[in-house]
Parts: C-alpha cells; sequence; structure tokens
C-alpha cells in the first residue's frame, strides 16, 4: 500500500503548513505569544474603593474541594484561571465575603468583576463582564479531522482507481496480508500475522475430532490493536493538551484512559491463541509453562528499563510493562492449568441445549479462579485498615473530601506500594497533583494488576468465543452480549455518575467499574473492527493493521524518543502547535510501522 506512505506524509506535511497559514491569517486561532497558554483565561477584580480585596477559588475538576485562595491586592486582582471546568469563585474584604458566583471561563478570554457599593452603602459585585473575546480553541481539532477527512477521500479514489487499472490488465486485486509463520503469536504484537482461526473450532454437533479444518486470518485483532497503539503515541505526545486527550484528575474517563486498557483486553485475546496454536503443535505444558515465565521475565525487564534512569534512590519499580507482564502472566497460567485437553472435552460433554453456553460452562476452573481474585480485590480495597484513612476510601486525598483526608490518596492501593515498593519507588507525578494537591500515587501500582488480571481474562474470553463458536453472527451477538453485561454492570457500580457511585470510574485505581467499562468498550470496538475488516471486507484495517502487528516496537520506541524523534520545537503553550506536533508524531510512527511491514520486520518478545 504504497498510497498509504503517500498519504501520510501529505498528512504530515499539509498539517505543518496549514497550521502555519491558519494560525497567522486568522482572528480565531494563532500562535500569540502572550502570557496565557493553552486552558487559561485572564479574571480581573477591580474596587472603586481603595481596598484590600482576597479572591479564593476552585475549578470544578476538583470534586468536593475547599476554596484555595489565589490572590490578594489593593483595589485590583489580576490572576490565571483554568478554563476546563467551572471556576467558583469567592470575592473578600477585610470585613468577610463580598460576594462569590461561578462562571465557566473560555481559553484566552479576559474577564472582569466590578466591586462597589449597593444602594445601601455596602460592598457588593458586578456580574462577570467580558473585555476580551475568547478563542475558538477547537480549530486546530476542526482543521486536523477536515485534512483527515480530504486524505482518506483522496486514499479511496486512488484505490479505486488502482483497482481499475490493475483489472485493465487482468491482474487479480490482492488485499494487503502479512505471510503465514508458524512462530509464536506475541502478546503484544500480532496474534493475526502468527495465528490463525479455525471455524468449528468444537462443533456442537459431532465431535472435536471430526471439525471442519477452514482456516482463515483475522486482521481484526491487529486493527484493533494498532488503533490503540496509535491513539496512545497520539495522547503520549500531548494530543494538543485538550482535556480529553489527558488522563482524568481522578474520577472519570477521558480518551487517554482508554489506550492502557485496551492493550490490556487484546493482549487476552492473543494469549488464547498463542496456547491454541501450541497445544494444537504437541507442545507440552512444561514447555509452554518455560516460555510464559521467560516472557515475563523479558516484559518486567523492558519496563524497568523504559521507567529508569540513573537514580537508584528513586527507581520506579511499577510501571504499564510490569503490569502487563504480570497480568499476562497470572491469566495465561491460568489458561494453561485449568483449560481441558480436546480429548477430555469429547469424553466428558454431552452436545445438547448446555452447549449454547460452553463458553461458560467448560472453563468453569477459570472463572472461580478470577471470582477468586475479585474478591481478593475487593476485600483488600474496602477492608484493609488504613491508618488515618477510613475503611474503602477511593478519593484523592489531598484538598479532596475538603481537606479531611489529605495523606490518604488512592487509599488501600498507595498503603500497599508504599509497604512494598517504599515511597521513592513509585510515581511522584500523578494527575490529581494539579487539580487535587495530591502527592505521590502510583497508577500502575500493586493491588491493580488483580482487576488489570480481570479485564485481560475478559479478553481472552472474547478470542476464545471465535473458536467455540463456528458462525460469524454468534462471535458477533455473543461481544455484544459482553459488551452490555458489562456496561451495564459498571453503570450501576458508578450510578452512572462520575463522582456519586458506590465505586466510581477510576483509572488511577483501575477500579472494578473502570475495568468493566473499558472492557465493554472493548467488546464493542473488536465488534466494530470484525465485522468492517474480516466478515464485509469493506476496510482493509490499514493504516492501523500495520502498527498493530508492531504495537511492540512503537510502544518503546516512542518511549525512548519521543522528546527528539520525529522532532521537539519550543512552542508556544498553544493547543495549535501541541496538536501539530501529536499529530505529526503520529503520523511518523504510523509510516514507522508501514515500513517494517514492508520489510518484513516484527519485534515481539
Amino acid at each position: 500500500m504504497v498510497y498509504t506512505t503517500c498519504i501520510i506524509l501529505l498528512f504530515v506535511g499539509f498539517l505543518q503548513i496549514s497550521g502555519r497559514i491558519i494560525c497567522n491569517k486568522t482572528n480565531l486561532w494563532y500562535f500569540r505569544p502572550a502570557k496565557l497558554k493553552y486552558d487559561e483565561a485572564m479574571f480581573q477584580i477591580h474596587s472603586k474603593n481603595s481596598t484590600t480585596l482576597t479572591l479564593e477559588g476552585i475549578s470544578g475538576g476538583c470534586y468536593h474541594c475547599k476554596q484555595q485562595v489565589y490572590a490578594y491586592g489593593t483595589s485590583s486582582i489580576a490572576v490565571k484561571v483554568n478554563t476546563d471546568y467551572v471556576f467558583h469563585y469567592t470575592i473578600k474584604n477585610v470585613t468577610g465575603k463580598i460576594c462569590h458566583g461561578s462562571y465557566h471561563f473560555k481559553e484566552h478570554g479576559h474577564y472582569k468583576v466590578m466591586v462597589g457599593d449597593d444602594e445601601n452603602g455596602d460592598q457588593a459585585c458586578n456580574e462577570v463582564e467580558v473585555l476580551k473575546k475568547p478563542d475558538f480553541v477547537y480549530l486546530p481539532l476542526v482543521v486536523m479531522f477536515s485534512i483527515l477527512l480530504f486524505l482518506i477521500i483522496i486514499y479511496n479514489m486512488c484505490n479505486i482507481l488502482w483497482r481499475r487499472h490493475l483489472s485493465k490488465r487482468q491482474i487479480g486485486y490482492t488485499r494487503i496480508s502479512g505471510g503465514e509463520s508458524d512462530n509464536l503469536v506475541s502478546d503484544l504484537d500480532s496474534s493475526s500475522k502468527y495465528g490463525s482461526v479455525t471455524n468449528n473450532y468444537i462443533a456442537p454437533s459431532h465431535p472435536v475430532n471430526s471439525r471442519p479444518a477452514t482456516r482463515t486470518r483475522l486482521k481484526s485483532l491487529d486493527t484493533f490493536r494498532g488503533i490503540s497503539i496509535i491513539i496512545m503515541v497520539f495522547v503520549n505526545y500531548t494530543g494538543g493538551r485538550y482535556w480529553f486527550f489527558n488522563h482524568s484528575a481522578w474520577n472519570g474517563l477521558t480518551v487517554a484512559d482508554l489506550v492502557f486498557p485496551w492493550f490490556i483486553f487484546i493482549m487476552g485475546t492473543s494469549i488464547f491463541i498463542s496456547f491454541r496454536s501450541m497445544r494444537r503443535k504437541r507442545v507440552s505444558k512444561k514447555a509452554i509453562a518455560w516460555k510464559i515465565s521467560f516472557r515475563t521475565l523479558k516484559l518486567l525487564a523492558l519496563g524497568l528499563f523504559l521507567n529508569n534512569g540513573s537514580n537508584l534512590t528513586h527507581w520506579r519499580l511499577p510501571g504499564v510493562l510490569q503490569r502487563f507482564a504480570l497480568s499476562y502472566f497470572a491469566v495465561a497460567m491460568v489458561n494453561l492449568i485449568f483449560t481441558p485437553d480436546e480429548d477430555e472435552i469429547d469424553t466428558h460433554y454431552n452436545y445438547d441445549w448446555r452447549d449454547a453456553f460452553r463458553d461458560l460452562t467448560w472453563f468453569r476452573m477459570q472463572h472461580i479462579v478470577m471470582l477468586l481474585i475479585l474478591l481478593v480485590y475487593l476485600l483488600l480495597t474496602f477492608l484493609l485498615p488504613v491508618p488515618g484513612c477510613p475503611k474503602g476510601y477511593l478519593g484523592p486525598g489531598g484538598i479532596g473530601d475538603y481537606g479531611k483526608y489529605k495523606n490518604c490518596t488512592g487509599g488501600a492501593a498507595k498503603y500497599i506500594d508504599m509497604k512494598v515498593f517504599g515511597l521513592n519507588h513509585i510515581y511522584q507525578g500523578p494527575t490529581c497533583q494539579d487539580y487535587y494537591k495530591c502527592h505521590a500515587h502510583d497508577p500502575e501500582g500493586l493491588l491493580g494488576v488483580l482487576p488489570s488480571i480481570l479485564l485481560t481474562y475478559l479478553g481472552l474470553m472474547a478470542s476464545r468465543i471465535l473458536f467455540l463458536y463456528s458462525k460469524q453472527s454468534s462471535h458477533i451477538k455473543r461481544w455484544l452480549i459482553w459488551a452490555v453485561v458489562w456496561g451495564a454492570i459498571a453503570c450501576g457500580l458508578c450510578g452512572a455518575s462520575q463522582n456519586n457511585g458506590v465505586i466510581p470510574v477510576n483509572k488511577n485505581l483501575w477500579s472494578l467499574s473502570f475495568i468493566l467499562v473499558t472492557g465493554s468498550m472493548a467488546f464493542f470496538l473488536l465488534t466494530i473492527c470484525y465485522i468492517l475488516v474480516d466478515v464485509k471486507h469493506w476496510w482493509s484495517g490499514a493504516p492501523f493493521y500495520f502498527s498493530g502487528m508492531n504495537a511492540i516496537l512503537l510502544y518503546v520506541g516512542h518511549e525512548l524518543l519521543r522528546d527528539y524523534f520525529p522532532f521537539d520545537f519550543h512552542n508556544n503553550s498553544q493547543h495549535s502547535e501541541l496538536l501539530t506536533r501529536a499529530a505529526v508524531g503520529a503520523g511518523v510512527w504510523l509510516v514507522v510501522s508501514y515500513m517494517c511491514f514492508r520489510s518484513n520486520i516484527f519485534w515481539k518478545l
């Protein structure tokens, strides 16, 4: 697909050039040397009398937080305020509160409140006045998606013309596909490159050994993985610093919060495919256990390498690849130990109405183990005594909960990490520090491994459905059912709200509602990719298919080189420049993945 490379390169250049032109030629979006950065507005308070004023405020992004002192001033105050959420403010003088209010300031706008005397001679405030209209901050996104739409149209037109050209030369059009290989499935790389799906894995109406041996490749798994890795690269290059491309401050769900659990989910699908491939080749369980253990060690070592520099006193021990490693090891070993052999299934299972539920009934021990893991997680989370904190505390600490639990960030999760790793060896810059003024907390901590194991197992269940049922409609139906089931349970746990449920959706804690809602979304996305790519053949999966086949290469590469490659530049901290950097970065890594595909380079652990 040479067109893919050309389109991405055009996208890189066109986005940079158009960004510069639009920034300089319009009044709505331009590179300003002003003091205001992204997500900032200017808020001024003026008093007609010469009196000392105090501004207290808090962002609406900080749930159950006390207002903090922003500034003092005589007769006037000017402060920068965040524009992501509604700002709650209180204006006071030496005698007490003058007024209070809430206002959603917009980016780069200038706003003013006048303080004067009312009819009774008391000081009062006017309504917020707009001195300078804010910018339309989403224009860079509109431009980027317009360019993407344009490139997609051009790509499809070129594709149609190319097909017609080949047809005239009587050359059959061949869809892009990787070469077949007998190598093992990589847990973070392509499952469909090295594995294949056998229809009628266990046919319900006849013995296993008489099943058909029709094989078909599944490109949707690589496409799903590719979508996840490109979104990850994009958000790690700042994503333009839009709030929905950043991780949630505490509770909630953003685009950036989805990619890691989706990777965990798709890793689970690879586990079952890899295991089945080895068992059909008569690889012993002992040999498989060794391969699982060795791969786990490699992931742990690579994760520690990516995490740290030369300062061993602050060597962070938990991390993304460490979470992958532990989740992979647990689910792979459970699948190895508690998966019945096909001959055993033939002997002990009768094919009747219960056969329609064989993805549940044939693997009861695996389900029991996962329920036990869930039970241990819930008991530790809600019953483990944490000194100075209430049992089952799930809050951010800091100034959250009106400052009552300042040092309780994450409750049992942080407490366990402190006991096991120590303060200096966990993440020091959690997402809650900006809004909640919290301290060190590791979102990849030890307790969170347990729910990530459950999410990995959901991915394994998804791939197992592919082999247990022969019809594509059965795959789609069951995936959608699981998506609805997990989504409904998640909504029940979080109360369909951000902060008011029994277990809020929280990426920092990998809460139960978080893994269920992201698992539900993963089932939906996998279903969509499956229909478009493997069922209807409306989409080849490109360009995400290429990145999905080399996901570990892209992850490690962009983690090591994102401050140097493809480029970094001094900018004015505006959405336009930051979005350009993120889009170009993701586009370049797409080109890298395509070049690796063309060169038959696939890195797996």
